[in-house]
């Protein structure tokens, strides 16, 4: 899937390099959606494809798909990344420990409205999941629509639970319960903290 440029005639953008990563207001950011909330197909940037389109991630010649973790189908937000941004593979975070995992930054919007694969929006930033998943820093941050109705009450990660109380601890263990059904836990990922942003 392509994004079209409402600026240039409907061409195809790039995600990762054409989307600016800032709003012009309001220090927001740009979100691209990649999974829509309760779907299952595991839609990504292509990094390696000429004008990076969002399509189904493959493992092993196999499409990847979100397994289902009862009573939630498919991830519990809008999953997605912010685009320019990458983590770096050889570069050791401060806080991990571990160095990038080569990918976007990955952000799970929180807000009521289910949003298309593709669409891009702006969010407010509440906080963020500092992982590292098989040896690689791989960082969730938690994001709310701006124009979602309950925006204007969430401006940190502490807000979250007093307005949406259940659903940063149903998120931790979401992520715990993916990885355990992947085979990927043992001693190859570890969920640091969910973090206030300052």
């Amino acid at each position: 899937m392509f994004i079209p440029s409402l600026a240039h005639g409907g061409s195809p953008i790039s995600c990762f390099h054409d989307v600016p990563l800032l709003t012009d207001t309001n220090n927001y950011y740009n979100m691209i959606v990649e999974i829509p909330r309760w779907t299952n197909a595991k839609m990504e940037i292509s990094k390696e494809e000429l004008m990076n389109p969002i399509k189904q991630d493959v493992k092993n010649n196999k499409l990847r798909y979100v397994n289902n973790v009862f009573p939630h189908k498919g991830y519990i937000w809008n999953y997605g990344a912010l685009p320019q941004t990458w983590e770096d593979p050889n570069h050791v975070d401060e806080n991990t420990k571990a160095k990038g995992d080569n990918d976007p930054i990955d952000v799970c919007e929180i807000g009521s409205k289910i949003w298309p694969s593709g669409s891009i929006i702006p969010v407010k930033v509440l906080g963020i999941l500092a992982m590292v998943d098989e040896g690689e820093t791989d960082w969730k941050v938690i994001v709310i629509n701006a124009g979602d109705p309950m925006a204007d009450k969430l401006n940190d990660i502490h807000d979250v639970d007093t307005h949406m109380p259940g659903l940063l601890k149903v998120s931790f263990h979401l992520v715990l319960f993916l990885q355990i059904i992947h085979n990927e836990l043992a001693t190859n990922m570890r969920i640091l903290a969910i973090q206030v942003l300052s």
